[in-house]
């Protein structure tokens, strides 16, 4: 009989230096977003860059394309106290282009969800998406669908 053999606290991974700095900005932003940190957040963040979210109170998923318009998005967050609990990244897109990543978490609160009842947050369904531009920087970060937006109202 054999011996059970002790989980591995890291899986075996190989990343080139440009794709351990991407996802080191997809870490770096939803630090920031948690901590309510604009300005850190935004630089993680391509000029280009586009960001889609629910909406709990309207339960639509606008989207948000610029600086200007993802900083208020940002500001709004911060003051929701919003919280994305990341548990893990996985490659969503190796081949194509802007070369996606997959966001797993476990859970998501904020002052809106709380007032609804979920006092402890929601569990997210369906993987949040980023895609990278050019320079390692987030050019799209894709948060929810209809029914993710819909589910809390």
């Amino acid at each position: 009989m054999g011996t059970a053999r002790p989980r591995a606290e890291f899986a075996t991974y190989s990343l080139t230096l440009k794709e351990a700095r991407a996802l080191a900005n997809v870490v770096g932003f939803v630090d920031a977003f948690n901590s309510g940190d604009v300005d850190r957040a935004l630089q993680c963040l391509s000029p280009d860059a586009i960001v889609s979210d629910c909406d709990y109170d309207a339960g639509t998923q606008p989207s948000y394309q610029g600086p200007r318009e993802i900083e208020a998005w940002l500001r709004a967050r911060a003051a929701d106290k919003d919280v994305i609990e990341l548990d893990r990244l996985f490659n969503d897109n190796p081949t194509g282009p802007g070369h996606g990543v997959g966001l797993d978490h476990v859970r998501r609160s904020s002052g809106t969800l709380r007032s609804r009842g979920f006092t402890q947050g929601v569990e997210v369904y369906g993987a949040p998406k980023v895609a990278f531009a050019g320079d390692g920087r987030i050019r799209a970060f894709i948060y929810g669908n209809d029914q993710e937006c819909k589910r809390v109202r």
